[in-house]
């Protein structure tokens, strides 16, 4: 099934929001893919530069049985 996440990344690269914006259709699918954006955390940290202080992103995750 394919789930699609918004997440957004702190300064630190840490994940302080998260949600399914379109749901496989299966509550599993969809609580893995949140439990795996938090396990990844945290992301590199953006450079000092970067004019922002939070960002969110949009990720489409596809789910395949082996």
């Amino acid at each position: 099934g394919i789930v699609t996440v918004r997440f957004t990344l702190d300064r630190r690269g840490g994940v302080s929001a998260s949600e399914v914006l379109a749901s496989s259709g299966a509550r599993t699918m969809d609580q893995a893919a949140l439990s795996q954006l938090k396990e990844a955390a945290p992301f590199p940290r953006p450079p000092a530069t970067a004019p922002w202080r939070t960002r969110d992103f949009t990720v489409r995750l596809d789910f395949r049985a082996l």
